[in-house]
């Protein structure tokens, strides 16, 4: 069986990289890129990320703080869509140190 590639993705501050699956690194990346603005998930499907909520999930799971929100957004015809979901990157939870806290 193959092994996995792994995507190093260079964070903000505090945790200074974290290895990912490629549609996950491109997910973060994008997501991240937008800074407190965020993005939203009609922007990720533009970007060729097929399930925008899945990715930000599995990232979740991984450590990545990222706030959702609902909004109106512009569809690719211009006409706005309310209840569209709106990511922001917040920062990074070491797994590590969540675990030690949770046994104290």
């Amino acid at each position: 069986m193959r092994k996995k590639t792994r995507v190093v993705i260079h964070l903000p501050n505090p945790k200074p990289t974290v290895e990912l699956l490629p549609t996950l690194a491109d997910s973060l990346r994008l997501i991240i890129a937008t800074g407190a603005v965020g993005t939203s998930s009609l922007k990720l499907l533009e970007a060729g990320l097929i399930s925008a909520h899945n990715n930000v999930s599995e990232l979740r799971k991984h450590g990545a703080i990222i706030h959702s929100e609902r909004k109106f957004a512009p569809n690719w015809r211009g006409k706005d869509r309310h209840g569209i979901a709106h990511y922001i990157y917040k920062g990074w939870i070491d797994h590590r140190i969540a675990a030690c806290d949770t046994n104290v």
